[in-house]
């Protein structure tokens, strides 16, 4: 899935980091690598940066969780952040290596919460929902580089993070349909697509993804457009809202609003900015 080819374009489908365009963070680097071979979505976003100053960071709405180790010297943190329905805000420091692994799906992560949307919008500590992961927290504190570090996890993760006897199908499929379609998808064509009713698909996505097919499908167009923003400086509001099948331009505003607390306009002002 990194890739989708549509009739409209062609979208990359990999997690998008606007924090990574601000000119105050340095030395990101991020790799794309197989995560879980059981899934559908079988790939996870490495990625590792520092930052020049203090910077207070918007994390936009994200259908991906985070998993974020904190290195400075010998003292390691690590956080679990879940999918994001809302902006979140938090702050960067210099002198700190951000290390995290995105993976693409949350399914069939070995969370001791087994309902995800209890951890929707949370930033948690790592070790309480992943217990095996404190021998790898301390390992933490003897590699020294990104290419070090995703060797470390790689080699346990699936021990540490991945449950294989955990996956549910429809909630997988139901994710990458809804991901390659750009435009809005209805629950009745989700009905007839997997063969379950409306009310049983939206019982057992929430509980495996976190949130409901319809607001993923949001968030996922919603980032479509984030990235179409960065992809092409002459890109207006209405192009944009006809290409990722919005009513209308102020529907588009209105999600812009909804998910950022900020109008398109501005964002694609600090976007510009940014670049």
């Amino acid at each position: 899935m990194k890739i989708i080819e549509t009739k409209n374009k062609i979208i990359d489908a990999k997690p998008f980091q606007l924090f990574s365009h601000d000119h105050r963070i340095i030395d990101y680097q991020e790799e794309l690598l197989d995560w879980s071979r059981e899934h559908l979505k079988t790939e996870a976003l490495f990625y590792q940066f520092q930052v020049k100053e203090e910077m207070v960071v918007t994390y936009l709405p994200d259908a991906c969780v985070n998993l974020i180790f904190e290195i400075k010297g010998e003292e390691v943190t690590s956080k679990m952040l879940g999918i994001l329905t809302e902006a979140k805000e938090t702050i960067f420091e210099p002198g700190i290596c951000y290390f995290g692994v995105k993976p693409y799906t949350n399914v069939g992560l070995r969370c001791k919460e087994k309902d995800q949307s209890c951890l929707v919008n949370q930033l948690v500590s790592l070790d309480s929902q992943f217990p095996a992961a404190n021998e790898l927290i301390q390992k933490f504190k003897l590699v020294k580089d990104f290419q070090q570090r995703k060797d470390l996890i790689l080699a346990d993760h699936r021990s540490i993070f991945l449950d294989e006897n955990r996956r549910s199908v429809l909630s997988e499929y139901l994710s990458v349909l809804l991901c390659t379609n750009t435009t809005a998808i209805s629950m009745e064509k989700v009905g007839d697509e997997t063969g379950y009713s409306r009310r049983y698909t939206q019982q057992i996505f929430r509980r495996e993804i976190g949130i409901s097919p319809k607001k993923y499908s949001r968030i996922i167009r919603f980032q479509n457009a984030i990235k179409a923003v960065f992809a092409k400086t002459d890109m207006t509001l209405a192009k944009l809202a006809c290409q990722l099948g919005y009513y209308d331009q102020a529907h588009l505003i209105h999600e812009f609003q909804l998910f950022t607390q900020q109008s398109p306009k501005n964002l694609m002002e600090s976007v510009t900015l940014s670049k």
